[in-house]
């Protein structure tokens, strides 16, 4: 529920973010928001996915989850860049929509719901078909 909250919030402040001409709301707004995300993203689902994933397969895992934010990054940056040529608020439509859509695709899949801190199986046999 974490990563649909989140989504959520984040559409709601990027959307409040553009909208608004004070400095002082959008500050408050990234300050809140940079605490929410700096945990959801970087503390919450990493715990996570180290937890629930078996120690032989954990770089491999690591290294899909953070290959598309690497690859990814110039691009946003780029695009983001181009958006505020046109209107500096812009940008935070842009980023707003595709959170809120990201959210509302969340809520309709249900899968969230299952996602859960389990222990994992260390006695199986890992992939590769090496025992330790």
């Amino acid at each position: 529920m974490l990563i649909l909250g989140m989504s959520v919030c984040e559409g709601l402040s990027f959307l409040a973010i553009g909208w608004t001409s004070s400095l002082a709301v959008a500050y408050a707004l990234l300050v809140i928001l940079g605490f929410g995300v700096a945990y959801s993203s970087d503390v919450a689902i990493p715990t996570w996915i180290q937890v629930s994933t078996t120690p032989e397969v954990l770089g491999r895992v690591n290294s899909i989850i953070n290959l598309p934010r690497i690859l990814l990054q110039p691009a946003s940056i780029a695009a983001m860049g181009a958006l505020a040529v046109v209107s500096v608020r812009l940008p935070f439509f842009f980023a707003a929509g595709v959170m809120l859509l990201a959210g509302i695709a969340l809520a309709a899949a249900g899968t969230l719901r299952q996602l859960a801190i389990t222990e994992p199986d260390l006695d199986r046999t890992p992939v590769g078909g090496l025992q330790g």
